[in-house]
């Protein structure tokens, strides 16, 4: 049974990297325009941020509200704390740099980095979970920093600046019908949100002292659908479909010359098939984010494609592609104490392989 399993995962992993690999592109020195979640679950990013079909608990809110009415009883968990941070492999370099610097000035050290991207992410989820309600409380937090030659500006240096953040109430509801092979769910947030987005030349960015006037805020409430269908046969197979920001999600700004980004309405699928033995269990994902192009029409960006093995619910291991580049990750479940650490790529181009940004990230989540 495994190794029909296996033998379909590596069909498929060799499918994304081959498309990774064949993609035609031309350079872009500048940052794509990235979709923003919410919340990105470490546990799902170490498998090529997969879970669409299968997504239960906390990670059902924000990547399939329907996922919360799998399993039985009624209560499934109390999450006390989750910090999760991820950094840039370059940004190590960069930190460590700065350490070791006495009174340097961060733009000058930027230089030394130029073409790669410095990026930290954090967020923290806590909520109150039961079979088909859930309500938590969310913070989400990224800043991405690119210096690149500017052809504009004669190919002088210039630097790009994304910076978003998130907090905000979530509530959730879902159910199950036709016993139990459909399953169905919403989710309803209350966000507010800032961002900032620059794009300077250096010397601009480096006489920059106020960054309060470049600030947006604004406040959302965003609603999400969900469903999830258990196919028939021997293995467990399910198929799923989220329609993130339904209608997009407008986002009122407090100041209306600081405009914040509305978030788009995304559409994701997924496929997720299980086989499970007395020692151990072992899951095939593949998810296709954002079918209808609201923010990319690559192909190979879309795809995501994941794979893990269990033993018990207490270890796990996970490999996979985001974007084409690969992830990896793991996860230690002491009942109250539960670790997820590992890493993955995230792609910043338009075009896949161009510009790749190796992310590590560990979470460390409380709760029962």
């Amino acid at each position: 049974m495994f190794g029909k399993r296996i033998k379909k995962s590596a069909a498929l992993v060799s499918f994304g990297a081959l498309a990774a690999v064949t993609q035609w592109f031309w350079p872009d020195p500048a940052l794509a325009d990235q979709f923003q979640r919410i919340y990105r679950s470490p546990y799902f990013l170490g498998r090529g941020d997969t879970g669409v079909a299968v997504a239960d608990n906390e990670e059902a809110i924000f990547y399939n509200p329907a996922g919360l009415a799998q399993g039985s009883g009624i209560f499934k968990g109390l999450s006390i704390f989750s910090p999760g941070i991820e950094i840039s492999s370059d940004t190590r370099s960069l930190v460590k740099d700065l350490a070791s610097s006495q009174g340097g000035n961060t733009i000058s050290k930027l230089t030394e980095h130029i073409g790669e991207n410095q990026h930290i992410g954090f967020n923290n989820f806590s909520g109150l979970l039961f079979r088909r309600a859930a309500i938590g409380i969310v913070t989400s937090n990224e800043t991405d920093v690119l210096v690149y030659k500017d052809p504009k500006q004669g190919g002088l240096e210039a630097v790009q600046a994304d910076l978003y953040s998130t907090t905000g109430l979530t509530f959730t509801l879902a159910d199950s019908f036709y016993g139990g092979k459909m399953l169905l769910g919403m989710t309803l947030a209350y966000y507010k949100r800032a961002q900032a987005e620059l794009d300077l030349g250096l010397l601009e960015a480096q006489s920059l002292n106020d960054t309060s006037s470049i600030f947006g805020y604004g406040t959302t409430s965003p609603v999400t659908f969900g469903a999830m269908f258990l196919l028939p046969g021997k293995n467990e197979s399910s198929i799923g479909v989220t329609i993130h920001n339904v209608g997009d999600a407008h986002v009122t700004p407090d100041n209306p010359d600081l405009s914040v980004d509305n978030l788009k309405q995304r559409i994701d699928l997924g496929y997720a098939s299980t086989s499970s033995s007395k020692a151990a269990t072992a899951r095939l994902l593949v998810d296709y984010i954002d079918a209808t192009s609201a923010y990319s029409s690559n192909v190979y960006k879309k795809l995501h494609v994941g794979g893990e093995i269990g033993l018990g619910k207490r270890v796990g291991l996970s490999a996979g592609l985001n974007q084409g580049g690969p992830c990896a990750g793991i996860f230690i479940d002491a009942w109250l104490l539960r670790i997820d650490s590992g890493f993955y790529t995230e792609e910043l181009s338009d075009k896949v392989g161009l510009r790749s940004d190796r992310r590590y990230f560990v979470r460390i989540k409380a709760g029962f």
